[in-house]
């Protein structure tokens, strides 16, 4: 326990620089000088704040642990959870299918675009080169990252870190569901697990999709340019036990296995 104490001591001083501004501090994270504009809100950061959840027990914390804060990248696990449980409600039957055989999607004609599948999208394989929201997949800083293939590799030929694309499958998802992802994740896993009612998603500016004739927000799955999912480490501790009891919370299976 001394040594748990110990460490959450030195994380609590490891506060990241810059980030009361959060605006100020996105626009120097992506990489492509003509698509620095944040477009999506941006939640000043707190401080550093976390909790140590050990048996199913808190047995240390730093910070507020009750602050949300906004999650960057750990979006994409949430984005995923999302897709689970479009697999266990049968809305998503074969991952590896195209997903223009599932939706009528514009932003996948084509016979390179429209090869990509669920699969693709959720391993960040998808080589997507399109554009969402005046963001293009080239422009992300993490577009040309390790393992990043040649602009014109096939969908599954190179991993990418890339917003965009992530950001095309939160639109996917939005439609495939028919509703925004903020309600599909409260009523299938946050709200069930008794998580707090501070935590919120968050898309860009004008993101949005038609869907029987309404016009349905889409969230973003990280935050290079702003939005993204605000949440407290107390309610990420919920998550992380979720998975670490494989979908099981208290007895209920909120997701499945597979």
């Amino acid at each position: 326990m001394s040594v748990i104490r110990a460490a959450s001591m030195a994380q609590q001083a490891r506060v990241t620089p810059g980030i009361e501004d959060m605006k100020s501090y996105l626009e120097s994270q992506v990489a492509d000088v003509s698509h620095r504009e944040v477009i999506g809100p941006a939640l000043p950061g707190s401080g550093a704040s976390g909790v140590v959840v050990h048996g199913g027990e808190r047995v240390a914390s730093w910070g507020d642990p009750g602050v949300p804060e906004m999650a960057f990248s750990a979006t994409k696990s949430v984005v995923s959870t999302v897709a689970g449980l479009a697999f266990d409600g049968g809305l998503l039957p074969d991952v590896h299918q195209p997903v223009r055989d599932t939706l009528d999607m514009p932003e996948l004609t084509g016979p390179r675009a429209g090869a990509i599948t669920w699969h693709h999208l959720l391993q960040q394989t998808s080589q997507w080169d399109g554009e969402l929201w005046g963001k293009p997949a080239w422009a992300d800083a993490g577009s040309l990252g390790p393992g990043s293939a040649p602009p014109d590799a096939p969908p599954g030929g190179g991993w990418a870190y890339n917003d965009v694309r992530v950001n095309l499958l939160c639109l996917a998802l939005t439609r495939l569901f028919a509703r925004p992802l903020p309600s599909v994740l409260r009523e299938g896993v946050l709200g069930p697990m008794g998580a707090s009612g501070t935590w919120s998603w968050h898309g860009y500016r004008g993101a949005t999709t038609r869907i029987g004739g309404k016009e349905v927000p889409v969230v973003s799955g990280g935050a290079h340019w702003g939005g993204g999912l605000w949440i407290s480490a107390d309610d990420l501790a919920l998550l992380g036990l979720l998975y670490l009891r494989d979908g099981e919370h208290h007895g209920r299976r909120l997701l499945s296995r597979e």
